[in-house]
């Protein structure tokens, strides 16, 4: 059983390396084709998809003929072409950070399957690993979304669509709803670790 164990945590820490090493590379990519595109002014399109919702003919829904059924809302996703330094800092910035953060947490989670692989899991340590690991996991798509929103909101009132009106939209709602409850859930397990932490040393103590 214990071989077992070593195995599949000695397989799960070389898969987090290949994508903790595919993170790097997207990183250096990510950042060579910021200074490259701003250094020679070449046009770039935007590198995230900005949400948003559509009305046409400022109507908030659609109801066919019959009356049988109703649109509530359109979704639909922006996707800029615009020489803007603003907007290319923004997109590429928005890319970085979640790269980095993406890479963070499978450090973090490398780390924490390491001291598996050693035997050694309640070490105080990875009690704080993993509330790193939930801050990380509530507060980074929080303020990824809320400045998304926020810069749509800019961006839309300089466009102008014939019947078409754009409201901007918080993305990934339900996605932030599961990230918050991760993030908690994840304070949870660390609070965990740090009760099974000492009680490890206590009876460390008592022998």
């Amino acid at each position: 059983m214990k071989k077992i164990r070593n195995l599949s945590a000695k397989t799960i820490y070389g898969f987090l390396s290949i994508a903790l090493g595919m993170c790097f590379a997207n990183l250096a990519a990510s950042i060579g084709l910021l200074i490259y595109s701003l250094i020679y002014k070449m046009q770039l399109p935007s590198i995230t998809e900005l949400p948003v919702l559509m009305r046409i003919n400022n109507h908030t829904f659609l109801q066919d003929i019959n009356q049988t059924a109703i649109v509530s809302r359109i979704q639909g996703s922006l996707l800029l072409v615009s020489s803007s330094t603003g907007i290319k800092l923004f997109t590429s910035i928005y890319q970085i950070v979640l790269i980095i953060s993406t890479g963070l947490c499978l450090w973090i989670m490398r780390k924490i399957i390491w001291t598996v692989i050693q035997g050694e899991p309640f070490v105080p340590q990875n009690g704080k690993r993993i509330k790193v690991l939930a801050m990380i996991v509530i507060f980074v798509p929080l303020i990824l979304q809320v400045s998304a929103y926020f810069v749509t909101k800019n961006v839309i009132t300089q466009l102008n669509f014939i019947d078409t009106t754009l409201d901007a939209e918080l993305m990934g709602r339900s996605t932030l709803i599961v990230c918050i409850f991760s993030g908690l859930l994840l304070f949870v397990i660390s609070e965990v670790f740090r009760i099974g932490t000492s009680l490890k040393e206590e009876q460390e103590l008592t022998v």
